[in-house]
């Protein structure tokens, strides 16, 4: 199962899966390009990649287990932000 985060009636981004072992997949339902950064519960960037494909690949099986926050910047201006949780 995937976070969906809906401003509108469609997802432009689906993360998955959530929670996750070490490998979270990134999809773009739209044609914009998009910065991911992911943060620590303390706020601090741990990864910051801008990404081009339909599916991304985020390896976080060097990260603690936890809940980490991300947020997603389309070219266009639009933001989305979930959490990810590490197990």
């Amino acid at each position: 199962m995937g976070i969906e985060n809906l401003n509108s009636n469609e997802a432009l981004i689906t993360v998955y899966p959530n929670p996750t072992i070490g490998e979270l997949n990134i999809q773009n339902n739209s044609t914009q390009l998009f910065q991911f950064s992911l943060y620590n519960t303390l706020g601090e960037t741990i990864i910051s990649k801008s990404l081009t494909n339909k599916t991304s690949r985020i390896d976080l099986s060097d990260y603690s287990d936890g809940i980490y926050f991300y947020k997603i910047c389309f070219e266009s201006g639009k933001t989305e932000n979930g959490k990810v949780i590490k197990q």
